[in-house]
Order: C-alpha cells, then sequence, then structure tokens
C-alpha cells in the first residue's frame, strides 16, 4: 500500500469515527429536551462539560499539529535527536490535525443544537469552517505540492490559532503550553548538545 492510499484510508476512517460518534451524542440527549433549552431555558444541557472537554482536547490536538511549524525546519538538523523529534512530528502532523477536526465537530454539533444563538455558537462555527479549509488545504498538499497552497495551508492555520482565541479565551493556555512545550524541547537540546 502506498503512502497516498495510507493517507485517504486514514481520512476516511477517522471521518467514519468521527460521525459515527456525532450520531451516537445525537441519540444520547433527549429531542424533548433540546426543545426545552430553545425555549430559553438556561440551566446546564446534558453531557456538557463532556463536550466542553472534546473542544478543548481538539484545540490542543490542533495545537500539537500547529507547533509542527516549530519542527519542519529542524528535520535537517545536526543534532540527531532534534532529528528524531521532527520526525515524529511529521508522522503525527497530519494524525493530529484530522483529529482536532473530528473532535471539533462533534463539540460544535452538540453546542449547535444547545446554544444556537448564542454568540459562542456563532465564532465555534466560524472557527470550524476555518479548521475544514485547514484540512481541506492539507488535503491538496497531499495531492500536489505548491508552494501557493502551503503558504495557504499556513495562513489558514494561525487564522484558525485566532479565531479560536477569539472563541474561548479560555484556549490561550492549552495553545501556549503545547506550542511552547514544543519550541523549548527543541531549544533545550540544542543548549544541551551546544555544550557538550
Amino acid at each position: 500500500m502506498n503512502i497516498i492510499d495510507w493517507r485517504f484510508e486514514v481520512v476516511w476512517k477517522s471521518v467514519a469515527m468521527m460521525f459515527m460518534i456525532v450520531i451516537f451524542s445525537m441519540m444520547m440527549v433527549s429531542p424533548a429536551y433540546a426543545d426545552e433549552e430553545r425555549q430559553g431555558d438556561e440551566e446546564q444541557t446534558p453531557y456538557q462539560e463532556v463536550f466542553a472537554w472534546l473542544g478543548k482536547l481538539g484545540v490542543i490536538l490542533g495545537a500539537l499539529s500547529l507547533s509542527w511549524l516549530a519542527m519542519k525546519r529542524k528535520r535537517v538538523s545536526k543534532i540527531p535527536r532534534v532529528r528524531k523529534i521532527a520526525q515524529l512530528y511529521d508522522q503525527i502532523h497530519q494524525i493530529t490535525g484530522w483529529s482536532a477536526l473530528g473532535l471539533v465537530m462533534v463539540h460544535g454539533a452538540y453546542f449547535s443544537i444547545f446554544k444556537w444563538l448564542e454568540i459562542n455558537t456563532i465564532t465555534g462555527m466560524l472557527t470550524l469552517l476555518m479548521l475544514a479549509a485547514v484540512a481541506i488545504y492539507g488535503l491538496l498538499l497531499s495531492r500536489r505540492r505548491l508552494p501557493r497552497d502551503r503558504r495557504i495551508h499556513f495562513v489558514l492555520s494561525l487564522l484558525w490559532a485566532v479565531l479560536t482565541v477569539i472563541h474561548a479565551i479560555d484556549a490561550i493556555p492549552f495553545l501556549v503550553v503545547v506550542i511552547g512545550l514544543s519550541y523549548g524541547l527543541i531549544w533545550w537540546i540544542e543548549r544541551r548538545e551546544a555544550k557538550l
């Protein structure tokens, strides 16, 4: 099996799994409760904390995928450990990106049912659309490697990070910690190897 077939198989299975999770999560919630919620009852919806954490986990995975930017130039480093870490990030970049998209889709589907007219849901849908655009350009990059597509993928990724901060200000620590740890790890290894 060549690499392109493997990528499409992973994408297909990931999308199918996330679709099944969305369907299951919608079946778990009573439609009568959804009607009551839309009438203005401000009580907490069922499983709201679980789906909120799915969104946070999606942000963490998206930040991990975004932190690949710190590693892509390190693939040709003279330090073997740095090269291995860069290769690891290279391997998990697509998996974490698609997983982030799936988790954010599940998170967004739940909150669009129960909190459909809140401003936070609207900004969340914009963030989800931006992440979907990042995924589409990532899929285009696997089929054709044009510098223009890489730049668009990069800019859309940064816009996704900005929209994520606008959508959920409490996502800032997740983004900063994950991306900061990625840069910090490489910096620490390079400094340590320079002293030897």
